[in-house]
């Protein structure tokens, strides 16, 4: 008899260790999920914080972005979730939007500077040299030509070519 108490208080002291081990289990499950969800309020919070600093930078690069509107952009989401910048996450969605703008914007600058440029060029002076036509005239003098020179004349004036000095 003295036997079957004690395996009776050996089954009964093991149940209680498992009661007690599945119970500390929970606490400490609870405990984990507790931190877990604070930790996770504590980065979505400084997330957000980061986020609309970097919305007004970005803004402040490209005009037309609205975090509002990107946020509706389930692919904007995920890449800022996994840590991409704002500015890099908007460039990768909107490149071609970008470059087309850049083109654009490049196309008008160059325009305008041209006829800026034919604009002043019109209102200046023609400068010496800058014309074709030469001030001064100048005819071959026949007491400096070679005598290759003369004889080259002389070839020309039998083929019937009108030389004049």
């Amino acid at each position: 008899m003295a036997e079957e108490t004690m395996d009776i208080r050996q089954v009964t002291s093991e149940g209680d260790e498992d009661s007690l081990e599945a119970q500390m289990r929970a606490e400490y499950l609870a405990q984990m999920q507790q931190r877990s969800e604070e930790e996770m309020e504590r980065r979505l919070g400084r997330d957000a914080q980061s986020w609309l600093e970097e919305s007004r930078e970005t803004e402040q690069l490209y005009p037309g972005f609205k975090l509002e509107n990107e946020c509706r952009d389930p692919r904007f989401v995920r890449l800022l979730e996994v840590g991409m910048d704002m500015k890099s996450a908007f460039e990768a969605l909107h490149h071609r939007e970008i470059l087309e703008n850049a083109v654009r914007y490049t196309a008008q600058n160059v325009a305008q500077r041209l006829v800026e440029n034919l604009q002043s060029r019109q209102g200046r002076p023609m400068e010496n040299g800058a014309s074709g036509k030469s001030s001064a005239v100048i005819r071959p003098d026949v007491r400096r030509m070679t005598r290759q020179d003369r004889e080259e004349m002389e070839r020309r004036a039998l083929r019937g070519e009108r030389i004049s000095f």
